[in-house]
């Protein structure tokens, strides 16, 4: 069958389009991916997003690499493949805790499962979300200690997510404009949609 299917449109943007378009983002918003309470960051930072300090006025950040992308279906021996219409976001989570010599580090692998799904927006400002569906830590022992780890992480991974939706104008060619009619889906190592011009 055609890519477009039933429809007359088919935009689609692949595993390396999507790291392109998240490296070039998190590099000119760098505090997407980097988090420290008051005493770690100042608050008019444009590299971290102040977060608030934890009970007892605990100080402690939490900075992610920039993410590998696997959309569905998932490459050779990743260690938490994507399923059907779902990406996995690989990083490195590296969480400090106190400052200065007293300062504790830990550097996690993180595995984010999302979903794409379309932001309710007018239809001139449309784009794709990921959704969150499950966040794991590797090599973290106890596993109670992982599931926990995750929990914590999912929160600043949510919140960065929310900071990285794709235009759905970066599927089309300009001055195409795409009456969606399905999608976006998570498949053949690309985010599609499909519909017909307007």
């Amino acid at each position: 069958m055609s890519y477009t299917q039933t429809d007359h449109v088919f935009g689609g943007l692949g595993e390396t389009g999507v790291a392109t378009f998240f490296k070039a983002l998190f590099d000119a918003r760098p505090r997407y991916l980097n988090y420290a309470t008051p005493g770690l960051a100042p608050a008019d930072s444009v590299n971290v997003t102040q977060i608030p300090a934890g009970p007892f006025g605990l100080q402690y950040s939490i900075a992610f690499s920039l993410p590998g992308i696997d959309i569905f279906p998932p490459d050779t021996g990743d260690p938490v493949p994507p399923a059907t219409d779902q990406i996995t976001i690989s990083t490195q989570a590296k969480i400090s805790i106190g400052s200065g010599s007293s300062a504790v580090s830990a550097v996690l692998d993180i595995y984010v499962v999302c979903s794409p799904y379309l932001l309710a927006t007018t239809s001139a400002s449309r784009t794709i979300g990921l959704r969150v569906v499950s966040v794991t830590v590797l090599n973290v022992q106890p596993s109670a200690l992982a599931a926990v780890l995750g929990a914590l992480l999912q929160a600043f991974v949510e919140q960065a997510l929310a900071n990285t939706a794709i235009p759905l104008g970066a599927l089309m060619f300009p001055p195409i404009t795409l009456v969606l009619k399905d999608g976006p889906t998570a498949e053949a190592d690309r985010l599609d949609v499909r519909g017909d011009l307007q």
